[in-house]
């Protein structure tokens, strides 16, 4: 970028980024608009230092060493609202899975804002002007908790100025803490990497857990908006009915995945492993948050085996970096699969549905043999 344009602030409304948003179009920003963000995430940046203590630890030579997400993506394309119904009571969802439950428990009497997109990184989050927009006008917050978006979403709550949607509030909710928590450690030290204190908070990826999420939803609905509280409580025993006749197909189908040895690239899916009966073996980051390092992942092929013995499939999310994953399965020929780690982390996880549908098709095809 220029020293002109760094030079040059311009700060849409709210109701411009809102009216973007909503109508999901893809357009190109300007330079200009493009210094403006520039110049609001930095302010961002070192508040939330403040704010936080340095919460999230990055570090080390990496392989490969993307920056955080809100950089790599391309601005002002994709979809960032997952879904927008028409009615009077507003909910905002940090990750974008329970956004998704949001819609089949609230119907049409809710609109809904996901402050992320599939192709994120959860843990890095701009505060925006336009998502502290959102907050300000939302009734409910549902977010996953356990410190998950602890960069990003309490810098949105303090901006916000909305005291309905603090946590204590009614008007908060946070999905893990409705849930048995895994990999909750005994201590926390910085050496550890970038640990989670109160646990592992991708829950999503347990459909057991997403049916506890949803049932808490549909009762908090009904209590804020109690006009429509039979249809909260109607549409969320429609929506368990369907989702636990899916949970013993999916079940059923993955029996043969009992067993299978993982190497995860981020101990994103602990829940998946949990459900499924998966054994994880290794991670490609040396530690939670730190990009592989070429020592890292010498010393990987080295436990697995130029044979591919050591492990059966190799995991990634869409925003991670596919060359470590490349790289140790040119190596040892052991499987790797992307696996969406959310609603639109693939062109065929279209809703919750069809995201566990993909998950076990990918995992079953990767174990079979079949290239991803």
């Amino acid at each position: 970028m220029s020293a002109e344009n760094q030079g040059t602030t311009r700060t849409q409304s709210p109701e411009e980024s809102t009216a973007r948003l909503a109508l999901q179009l893809v357009v190109e920003v300007s330079e200009h608009e493009v210094a403006a963000e520039d110049h609001v995430e930095r302010s961002t940046r070192n508040a939330v230092a403040d704010v936080i203590d340095d919460e999230v630890h990055r570090g080390a030579e990496s392989v490969d060493h993307p920056q955080p997400v809100s950089h790599t993506v391309q601005r002002g394309r994709g979809q960032v609202v997952r879904q927008l119904l028409h009615g009077s009571f507003r909910v905002d969802a940090a990750p974008s899975p329970l956004d998704h439950v949001q819609v089949g428990v609230g119907g049409e009497h809710v609109e809904t804002y996901s402050a992320t997109t599939a192709l994120q990184d959860p843990h890095y989050i701009q505060a925006r002007p336009s998502l502290i927009a959102q907050v300000r006008k939302a009734d409910l917050v549902l977010c996953s908790g356990a410190q998950l978006e602890i960069g990003w979403l309490p810098m949105l709550l303090s901006k916000a100025n909305n005291p309905r949607v603090l946590p204590g509030k009614d008007g908060f909710l946070e999905a893990s803490s409705l849930v048995r928590r895994l990999d909750v450690p005994d201590s926390v030290d910085r050496a550890q990497g970038d640990m989670h204190p109160q646990g592992n908070p991708h829950i999503q990826m347990n459909p057991h857990n997403i049916a506890r999420v949803a049932q808490a939803l549909g009762e908090r609905l009904a209590l804020l908006d109690p006009d429509n509280a039979s249809g909260y409580r109607e549409n969320t025993a429609e929506f368990q009915g369907r989702w636990q006749a899916a949970i013993a197909a999916w079940e059923e189908r993955a029996r043969p995945l009992a067993g299978t040895r993982v190497v995860c690239h981020h101990k994103s899916w602990v829940y998946l492993e949990d459900w499924l009966g998966l054994e994880e073996v290794a991670t490609l980051e040396p530690v939670p948050g730190i990009p592989p390092t070429a020592a890292h992942l010498s010393g990987l092929l080295s436990e697995l085996g130029t044979d591919g013995s050591g492990a059966d499939v190799i995991i990634r999310s869409p925003f991670q970096s596919p060359k470590p994953s490349e790289w140790l399965h040119e190596r040892t020929g052991i499987p790797a699969v992307m696996l969406p780690l959310t609603v639109g982390g693939s062109d065929q996880a279209k809703d919750l549905f069809s995201l566990f549908d993909d998950i076990l098709e990918r995992l079953l095809a990767a174990r079979s043999g079949v290239p991803q």
